[in-house]
């Protein structure tokens, strides 16, 4: 009789002999994992090759779990959305003080939004090797493109990610 991890191997096999797939894949049940396996690359440009390390960035798929951490900090009292985001944020990462942890959630900040760069990040900028806060000042922390509150704009400054301290 196969095993359930020889059932997950032949059928991630039979999938991948269909579908290019880049990712991780991992089965777990109760805290014990499975089956693991990596597959494709992380760089095609590099060639660095997917492992069972290898992070990904979820684009807008996170923005409603980071929504509701706030709001679960909110129900705690532990931040008040009413206030001013810079309460919140690191000494050299502030933004206009005008805007509200509120406006940042509902996309009404009126953040630059910083895909829509005056320079190419992606293709003319160092990616290796760069400044979190060198970043955010050249492509973030500009004036605001309108009053906080004013008007709905989908704005991934809004959600822009700062690295753990």
């Amino acid at each position: 009789m196969r095993t359930l991890r020889e059932k997950l191997e032949d059928y991630t096999n039979e999938y991948l002999k269909l579908w290019d797939f880049y990712g991780v894949i991992q089965v777990t049940r109760k805290g014990e994992v499975l089956f693991e396996k990596a597959c494709g690359y992380a760089s095609i440009e590099f060639g660095i090759k997917n492992d069972m390390h290898s992070c990904f960035s979820l684009a807008s798929m996170s923005k409603q779990f980071t929504a509701f951490a706030v709001m679960l900090l909110c129900d705690r009292q532990v931040l008040d959305i009413d206030q001013s985001a810079q309460l919140y944020l690191p000494a050299d990462l502030k933004i206009d003080e005008s805007i509200t942890v509120h406006h940042l959630l509902s996309h009404t900040s009126g953040l630059y939004n910083f895909y829509n760069f005056e320079n190419d990040f992606f293709g003319g900028y160092n990616r290796m090797n760069y400044s979190q806060t060198e970043y955010f000042q050249q492509y973030i922390n500009k004036k605001p493109t309108k009053p906080a509150g004013t008007e709905y704009d989908y704005n991934n400054s809004n959600f822009w990610k700062t690295k753990s301290r």
